[in-house]
């Protein structure tokens, strides 16, 4: 049901680390995870199970500087930004080398005014869904201004875009005149990630903001691949992923017809409890974009799937899904009963 993946990273340095789920039964579509911050593609094998027994196929990477990708946790090291998102398209072409799903197809005669005839072929709809999970939003966006090819995207805890930009360049800019490139500084994490330490007074446990259940905050502590530090440069890179696109550009550039789908904790702090998300949406509606749609569960933080409503989002997501894969069948279904008739 598994399979993993080791492949050279668009870095020409660091060797990626990839894993796929595959259902035992014809598959229904590929849905691509990419992950958080503080996080590795291991910890949704659960998930990605899940995700199997209704059909699909799910795949994901550990990015640089993470999990097995990385030969030092907290470590990216990039000649452009653009080398991430290319590291999650390479694996999106090994798995469709690896597991083709051959599209049907129906050929479909035509006749134009003169009693021509000519015969086309409709292919069947294969979905490609992009599950992008906290900063993997980011990437999921950026994903999307350079490849043509998600034709479904759920934003999970989604951290909206960077309230103060210049403020975080400079100093990172500061942090790597001042320190080194490959140094840590507490002052700008203490900056970049201010969200997350003003959250839930009286909380001793750092990792507070991600679950409220006590039996993930002791996975999260106990895993050596969710507690590091980043380096200067990756605080920079993770920034730069940020400044890629700014809102008023994804949101002019939204396909008009593509099904979204945000889902969020409305006590997650990283989103600003949502208000990160509501601004986004608000700029979506106000575009031509058609098939917005969105969830607030009111009873988890940040990682969702790993918190008190996760049962629910899991079932969302599948609805979602199932919903997105019917929708494109259908035109095609109709031509097939036409041309049978």
């Amino acid at each position: 049901m598994f399979k993993e993946y080791r492949y050279p990273s668009a870095n020409q340095t660091d060797t990626v680390y990839g894993l796929v789920c595959y259902p035992n039964s014809p598959i229904r579509g590929y849905i691509q995870i990419i992950h958080d911050r503080y996080d590795h593609i291991s910890r949704y094998c659960d998930l990605m199970k899940q995700l199997a027994n209704d059909g699909y196929l799910s795949f994901g990477c550990d990015l640089l500087g993470h999990g097995k990708t990385a030969a030092s946790l907290g470590v990216i090291e990039v000649n452009h930004s653009w080398q991430l998102i290319e590291d999650i398209h390479q694996l999106f072409l090994y798995v469709l080398n690896d597991f083709k799903k051959i599209p049907a197809t129906i050929a479909v005669n035509q006749s134009d005014k003169k009693g021509s005839q000519t015969v086309t072929h409709a292919v069947e709809p294969i979905l490609h869904g992009m599950l992008g999970i906290g900063f993997g939003c980011v990437l999921a966006r950026n994903y999307m201004m350079k490849y043509k090819d998600v034709n479904a995207l759920i934003l999970c805890s989604d951290e909206g875009f960077p309230a103060h930009p210049r403020r975080s360049a400079m100093a990172c800019r500061k942090a790597m005149k001042e320190k080194g490139k490959n140094s840590y500084a507490s002052e700008l994490k203490a900056l970049l990630e201010e969200n997350k330490q003003i959250y839930l007074e009286g909380e001793k446990d750092t990792h507070a903001y991600r679950s409220s259940k006590r039996q993930e905050l002791r996975k999260i502590n106990n895993d050596s691949a969710c507690n590091f530090e980043y380096t200067v440069q990756a605080y920079t890179e993770l920034l730069n992923q940020q400044m890629l696109i700014d809102l008023e550009t994804w949101t002019a550039a939204f396909p008009k017809y593509l099904p979204l789908y945000i889902m969020a904790g409305m006590l997650d702090p990283i989103s600003n409890y949502t208000k990160n998300i509501d601004s986004m949406l608000i700029k979506l509606k106000a575009s031509s974009a058609q098939n917005i749609f969105y969830k607030y569960y009111a009873n988890s933080r940040h990682d969702l799937f790993f918190d008190k409503d996760s049962s629910a989002a899991i079932k969302d997501l599948l609805l979602f899904l199932n919903n997105c894969v019917r929708a494109q069948r259908e035109p095609f279904e109709r031509l097939k009963k036409l041309n049978s008739n």
